[in-house]
Protein backbone atom coordinates (compact mmCIF):
# COMPACT_ATOMS: atom_id res chain seq x y z
CA UNK A 1 0.00 0.00 0.00
CA UNK A 2 1.25 3.50 -0.79
CA UNK A 3 2.45 5.59 2.12
CA UNK A 4 -0.36 7.82 3.44
CA UNK A 5 0.91 11.32 4.16
CA UNK A 6 -1.16 13.98 5.91
CA UNK A 7 0.17 17.52 5.52
CA UNK A 8 -1.11 20.20 7.88
CA UNK A 9 -0.91 23.60 6.21
CA UNK A 10 -1.61 24.69 2.64
CA UNK A 11 0.91 27.45 2.09
CA UNK A 12 3.77 27.22 -0.38
CA UNK A 13 5.70 24.75 1.82
CA UNK A 14 2.75 22.42 2.36
CA UNK A 15 1.76 22.55 -1.31
CA UNK A 16 5.34 21.90 -2.42
CA UNK A 17 5.73 18.87 -0.15
CA UNK A 18 2.33 17.57 -1.27
CA UNK A 19 3.29 17.75 -4.96
CA UNK A 20 6.68 16.13 -4.43
CA UNK A 21 5.11 13.38 -2.30
CA UNK A 22 2.54 12.67 -5.03
CA UNK A 23 5.34 12.53 -7.61
CA UNK A 24 6.93 9.80 -5.46
CA UNK A 25 3.77 7.72 -5.46
CA UNK A 26 2.47 8.58 -1.99
CA UNK A 27 -1.19 9.06 -1.07
CA UNK A 28 -1.50 12.68 0.07
CA UNK A 29 -4.13 14.49 2.11
CA UNK A 30 -3.55 18.19 2.75
CA UNK A 31 -5.44 19.96 5.54
CA UNK A 32 -5.95 23.71 5.46
CA UNK A 33 -8.54 26.35 6.22
CA UNK A 34 -10.78 27.61 3.44
CA UNK A 35 -8.34 30.28 2.22
CA UNK A 36 -5.80 27.85 0.74
CA UNK A 37 -2.45 29.59 0.22
CA UNK A 38 -4.03 32.83 1.35
CA UNK A 39 -1.65 34.00 4.06
CA UNK A 40 2.10 34.72 4.05
CA UNK A 41 2.69 32.58 0.94
CA UNK A 42 0.33 34.70 -1.14
CA UNK A 43 1.62 38.00 0.23
CA UNK A 44 5.37 37.42 -0.14
CA UNK A 45 7.44 39.17 -2.77
CA UNK A 46 8.77 35.95 -4.33
CA UNK A 47 12.44 36.95 -4.22
CA UNK A 48 14.89 34.04 -4.59
CA UNK A 49 18.05 35.36 -2.97
CA UNK A 50 21.58 34.49 -4.15
CA UNK A 51 23.50 31.67 -2.55
CA UNK A 52 26.04 29.03 -3.51
CA UNK A 53 25.16 25.38 -2.75
CA UNK A 54 28.79 24.51 -1.98
CA UNK A 55 30.76 27.65 -1.15
CA UNK A 56 28.38 29.75 0.95
CA UNK A 57 29.44 29.83 4.59
CA UNK A 58 26.02 29.75 6.24
CA UNK A 59 23.86 26.62 5.81
CA UNK A 60 20.80 28.75 5.00
CA UNK A 61 22.71 30.42 2.17
CA UNK A 62 23.85 27.04 0.85
CA UNK A 63 20.22 25.94 0.89
CA UNK A 64 19.26 29.12 -0.98
CA UNK A 65 21.85 28.29 -3.63
CA UNK A 66 20.47 24.77 -4.04
CA UNK A 67 16.96 26.25 -4.15
CA UNK A 68 17.89 28.39 -7.14
CA UNK A 69 18.94 25.27 -9.04
CA UNK A 70 15.78 23.39 -8.08
CA UNK A 71 13.41 26.25 -8.92
CA UNK A 72 14.54 26.17 -12.54
CA UNK A 73 13.57 22.50 -12.67
CA UNK A 74 10.31 23.07 -10.81
CA UNK A 75 9.21 25.87 -13.12
CA UNK A 76 9.76 23.62 -16.14
CA UNK A 77 8.07 20.63 -14.49
CA UNK A 78 5.05 22.65 -13.34
CA UNK A 79 4.63 24.13 -16.81
CA UNK A 80 4.86 20.70 -18.45
CA UNK A 81 2.42 19.13 -15.98
CA UNK A 82 -0.20 21.90 -15.72
CA UNK A 83 0.39 24.26 -18.65
CA UNK A 84 0.71 27.06 -16.07
CA UNK A 85 3.72 29.35 -15.68
CA UNK A 86 4.83 30.26 -12.16
CA UNK A 87 6.41 33.49 -13.37
CA UNK A 88 10.02 32.47 -12.72
CA UNK A 89 12.34 35.19 -14.02
CA UNK A 90 16.13 35.14 -13.77
CA UNK A 91 16.04 38.89 -13.40
CA UNK A 92 19.14 39.60 -11.34
CA UNK A 93 19.26 42.07 -8.48
CA UNK A 94 20.55 45.63 -8.13
CA UNK A 95 21.70 46.64 -4.64
CA UNK A 96 21.80 50.34 -3.78
CA UNK A 97 23.23 52.16 -0.74
CA UNK A 98 22.07 55.68 0.12
CA UNK A 99 23.85 56.23 3.47
CA UNK A 100 27.38 55.59 4.80
CA UNK A 101 26.04 52.76 6.96
CA UNK A 102 24.38 51.12 3.98
CA UNK A 103 27.60 51.48 1.97
CA UNK A 104 29.57 49.66 4.68
CA UNK A 105 27.00 46.88 4.97
CA UNK A 106 26.68 46.49 1.20
CA UNK A 107 30.46 46.43 0.70
CA UNK A 108 30.81 43.68 3.30
CA UNK A 109 27.97 41.69 1.73
CA UNK A 110 29.45 41.92 -1.75
CA UNK A 111 32.88 40.88 -0.46
CA UNK A 112 31.30 37.87 1.21
CA UNK A 113 29.44 36.88 -1.96
CA UNK A 114 32.58 37.19 -4.06
CA UNK A 115 34.45 34.99 -1.58
CA UNK A 116 31.61 32.47 -1.94
CA UNK A 117 31.95 32.57 -5.76
CA UNK A 118 28.66 34.42 -6.24
CA UNK A 119 29.07 36.78 -9.17
CA UNK A 120 28.64 40.50 -8.44
CA UNK A 121 29.94 43.72 -9.92
CA UNK A 122 30.02 47.35 -8.86
CA UNK A 123 27.88 49.74 -10.90
CA UNK A 124 28.61 53.30 -11.95
CA UNK A 125 25.86 55.86 -12.48
CA UNK A 126 25.68 54.83 -16.12
CA UNK A 127 25.58 51.17 -15.06
CA UNK A 128 22.58 51.86 -12.83
CA UNK A 129 20.77 53.46 -15.77
CA UNK A 130 21.69 50.49 -17.94
CA UNK A 131 19.80 48.11 -15.63
CA UNK A 132 17.08 50.39 -14.26
CA UNK A 133 16.54 52.91 -17.07
CA UNK A 134 16.74 56.70 -17.21
CA UNK A 135 13.36 57.09 -15.49
CA UNK A 136 14.48 55.40 -12.27
CA UNK A 137 15.12 58.32 -9.88
CA UNK A 138 15.93 57.35 -6.27
CA UNK A 139 14.75 59.79 -3.61
CA UNK A 140 18.26 59.92 -2.14
CA UNK A 141 21.70 60.11 -3.72
CA UNK A 142 23.06 56.64 -4.48
CA UNK A 143 26.50 56.25 -2.86
CA UNK A 144 27.19 52.69 -4.01
CA UNK A 145 25.53 50.17 -6.31
CA UNK A 146 26.14 46.52 -7.22
CA UNK A 147 24.60 44.08 -9.65
CA UNK A 148 24.08 40.41 -8.72
CA UNK A 149 23.01 38.38 -11.79
CA UNK A 150 22.03 35.27 -9.80
CA UNK A 151 19.01 36.78 -8.03
CA UNK A 152 15.64 35.48 -9.28
CA UNK A 153 11.95 35.91 -8.58
CA UNK A 154 8.73 33.95 -8.94
CA UNK A 155 5.19 35.32 -8.98
CA UNK A 156 3.66 34.01 -5.75
CA UNK A 157 0.09 33.91 -6.99
CA UNK A 158 1.03 32.10 -10.21
CA UNK A 159 3.29 29.65 -8.35
CA UNK A 160 0.59 28.75 -5.82
CA UNK A 161 -2.01 28.33 -8.56
CA UNK A 162 0.30 26.01 -10.51
CA UNK A 163 1.14 23.93 -7.43
CA UNK A 164 -2.55 23.54 -6.53
CA UNK A 165 -3.37 22.48 -10.09
CA UNK A 166 -0.51 19.95 -10.07
CA UNK A 167 -1.76 18.43 -6.80
CA UNK A 168 -5.32 18.12 -8.05
CA UNK A 169 -4.05 16.74 -11.35
CA UNK A 170 -2.31 13.93 -9.47
CA UNK A 171 -5.46 13.30 -7.41
CA UNK A 172 -4.13 14.62 -4.14
CA UNK A 173 -6.85 15.35 -1.60
CA UNK A 174 -7.22 18.88 -0.27
CA UNK A 175 -9.52 19.02 2.76
CA UNK A 176 -10.92 22.24 4.19
CA UNK A 177 -10.87 22.35 7.97
CA UNK A 178 -12.22 25.53 9.52
CA UNK A 179 -10.20 26.47 11.33
CA UNK A 180 -6.97 24.50 11.13
CA UNK A 181 -6.03 25.43 14.67
CA UNK A 182 -4.49 23.70 17.65
CA UNK A 183 -7.79 23.29 19.45
CA UNK A 184 -9.39 21.69 16.38
CA UNK A 185 -6.71 19.05 15.69
CA UNK A 186 -6.00 15.90 17.67
CA UNK A 187 -3.02 13.62 17.05
CA UNK A 188 -3.71 9.92 17.58
CA UNK A 189 -0.68 7.75 18.44
CA UNK A 190 0.19 4.10 18.02
CA UNK A 191 0.13 2.09 21.23
CA UNK A 192 1.91 -1.03 19.96
CA UNK A 193 4.66 -0.51 22.53
CA UNK A 194 5.57 2.01 25.26
CA UNK A 195 8.29 3.48 23.03
CA UNK A 196 6.09 3.76 19.93
CA UNK A 197 4.98 7.37 19.53
CA UNK A 198 4.11 7.28 15.84
CA UNK A 199 1.15 9.38 14.75
CA UNK A 200 -1.31 7.02 13.06
CA UNK A 201 -4.18 9.46 12.50
CA UNK A 202 -5.21 13.09 12.83
CA UNK A 203 -8.69 14.03 13.94
CA UNK A 204 -9.88 17.35 12.52
CA UNK A 205 -13.26 18.16 14.00
CA UNK A 206 -15.40 15.07 13.44
CA UNK A 207 -13.25 13.60 10.65
CA UNK A 208 -10.35 11.22 11.19
CA UNK A 209 -7.51 11.02 8.65
CA UNK A 210 -5.39 7.83 9.02
CA UNK A 211 -1.73 8.31 8.10
CA UNK A 212 1.70 6.75 8.03
CA UNK A 213 3.52 10.09 8.02
CA UNK A 214 2.58 13.60 9.17
CA UNK A 215 4.14 16.81 7.92
CA UNK A 216 3.50 20.00 9.86
CA UNK A 217 3.72 23.02 7.54
CA UNK A 218 1.45 25.52 9.25
CA UNK A 219 3.86 28.44 9.35
CA UNK A 220 3.47 30.68 12.37
CA UNK A 221 0.75 28.38 13.74
CA UNK A 222 3.05 25.34 13.76
CA UNK A 223 4.12 25.81 17.38
CA UNK A 224 0.54 25.78 18.67
CA UNK A 225 -0.30 22.66 16.66
CA UNK A 226 2.93 20.83 17.55
CA UNK A 227 2.14 21.37 21.23
CA UNK A 228 -0.88 19.09 20.76
CA UNK A 229 1.59 16.28 20.02
CA UNK A 230 3.82 17.21 22.96
CA UNK A 231 6.49 18.73 20.73
CA UNK A 232 7.98 22.12 21.78
CA UNK A 233 8.36 24.20 18.64
CA UNK A 234 8.65 27.93 19.39
CA UNK A 235 7.36 30.06 16.52
CA UNK A 236 6.59 33.79 16.49
CA UNK A 237 4.27 35.40 13.92
CA UNK A 238 5.75 38.43 12.16
CA UNK A 239 3.62 40.85 10.14
CA UNK A 240 4.98 42.39 6.97
CA UNK A 241 3.35 45.19 5.00
CA UNK A 242 4.04 46.22 1.41
CA UNK A 243 2.66 48.42 -1.34
CA UNK A 244 1.48 47.27 -4.76
CA UNK A 245 1.64 49.66 -7.71
CA UNK A 246 0.30 49.11 -11.21
CA UNK A 247 2.39 50.69 -13.97
CA UNK A 248 1.35 50.84 -17.64
CA UNK A 249 4.29 48.58 -18.49
CA UNK A 250 7.35 47.06 -16.84
CA UNK A 251 10.01 49.76 -16.95
CA UNK A 252 12.92 47.78 -15.42
CA UNK A 253 13.81 44.11 -14.97
CA UNK A 254 15.95 43.48 -11.83
CA UNK A 255 14.81 43.36 -8.24
CA UNK A 256 16.04 46.53 -6.51
CA UNK A 257 17.33 46.23 -2.93
CA UNK A 258 18.03 49.24 -0.69
CA UNK A 259 18.99 48.21 2.83
CA UNK A 260 16.12 46.06 4.13
CA UNK A 261 13.73 47.43 1.49
CA UNK A 262 13.02 46.04 -1.95
CA UNK A 263 11.23 46.83 -5.20
CA UNK A 264 10.06 43.84 -7.23
CA UNK A 265 8.83 44.44 -10.81
CA UNK A 266 6.39 41.84 -12.17
CA UNK A 267 6.22 41.13 -15.88
CA UNK A 268 2.69 42.57 -16.19
CA UNK A 269 3.62 46.03 -14.86
CA UNK A 270 2.78 45.46 -11.19
CA UNK A 271 5.50 46.59 -8.77
CA UNK A 272 5.81 45.41 -5.16
CA UNK A 273 7.50 47.71 -2.63
CA UNK A 274 8.28 46.43 0.86
CA UNK A 275 8.56 45.63 3.60
CA UNK A 276 8.00 46.02 7.33
CA UNK A 277 8.67 43.46 10.05
CA UNK A 278 6.45 43.82 13.13
CA UNK A 279 5.86 41.42 16.01
CA UNK A 280 2.15 42.10 16.60
CA UNK A 281 0.83 38.56 17.00
CA UNK A 282 -1.58 37.29 14.40
CA UNK A 283 -2.90 40.76 13.52
CA UNK A 284 -2.85 40.89 9.69
CA UNK A 285 -4.37 44.36 9.29
CA UNK A 286 -2.48 47.10 7.46
CA UNK A 287 -1.62 50.46 9.01
CA UNK A 288 -1.30 53.86 7.36
CA UNK A 289 1.94 54.62 9.25
CA UNK A 290 3.69 51.53 7.87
Amino acid sequence: MNQRVVIVGGGVIGLSIAWESLRRGMHVTLLDRNDLAGRASWAGAGILAPGHPLHSHHPLDRMAGKSLELHRNWAADLLAETGLSNGLVECGGVYLATSPGEVAALTAQMQLWQNEQIESQALSESGIKQFLGNDFLPGKKVLAAWHVPLEMQIDNALHLTALTAAIRGRHGTIETVEPVAAENLEFQFSHSSPDDRRVVAIRAGEVVFPCDQVCLAAGAWSGQIAAQAGIPLPTVPVRGQMLLFQLPKRSFIPVVNVGSRYIVPRQDGRVLVGSTMEEVGFDATTTESA
